[in-house]
């Protein structure tokens, strides 16, 4: 009998220890998420860089690595080096179908084909934009999308009967008649 409960001490005594390292390790995981966020919200946008990059190479399978990897691609973007981003947003469409986000990585990468002047290319990814969501305007103008990036971007797309207006804080991105 002493021994049945000293074996159930025992048990409990990893079963506790385990719990410890799995909070240490989501906390861990998180921190350097967190970090990048607000540094970018305070608008030091190379910091964030660094602590995001940090995150994706420590935490590649978590469920905030898609979020680092557009992250990425809106910084490299923003740096004017267009193939590093470019690597970034197709990365974040292929490795993340499923996720709303990926309209605005396809606009990035709209506007950096046009910017090459691959017609055949723009052409392509203003397919995938206009028929990214099924819409259905029954009584509406526009349907709206929105999404806020983790280096503090708003982003929003308008599907209208007759184009596709894409904003980024507000401003006009991209605009896709059909």
């Amino acid at each position: 009998m002493l021994n049945s409960f000293v074996s159930k001490k025992i048990l409990l005594t990893v079963l506790l220890i385990l719990v410890s390292f799995n909070n240490l390790y989501a906390q861990r995981e998180t921190y350097l998420f967190h970090k990048a966020v607000g540094e970018a919200k305070s608008g030091n946008r190379d910091f964030a860089f660094i602590y995001f990059r940090r995150f994706l190479q420590s935490e590649p399978d978590s469920n905030l690595a898609k979020e680092a990897v557009f992250a990425l691609g809106e910084y490299y973007y923003s740096l004017k080096s267009f193939p590093n981003a470019t690597l970034y947003f197709k990365r974040f469409i292929t490795d993340y179908p499923k996720n709303d986000a990926r309209i605005f990585a396809y606009a990035y990468l709209l506007d950096l084909a046009k910017a090459d002047g691959k017609i055949e290319l723009t052409a392509v990814l203003e397919k995938k934009i206009v028929t990214y969501y099924s819409l259905s305007l029954l009584f509406r103008k526009y349907k709206e999308y929105r999404y806020k990036s983790p280096m503090a971007k708003n982003y929003k797309a308008l599907y209208y009967i007759d184009k596709v207006q894409i904003y980024l804080d507000e401003e006009l991105f991209a605009e896709i008649p059909y």
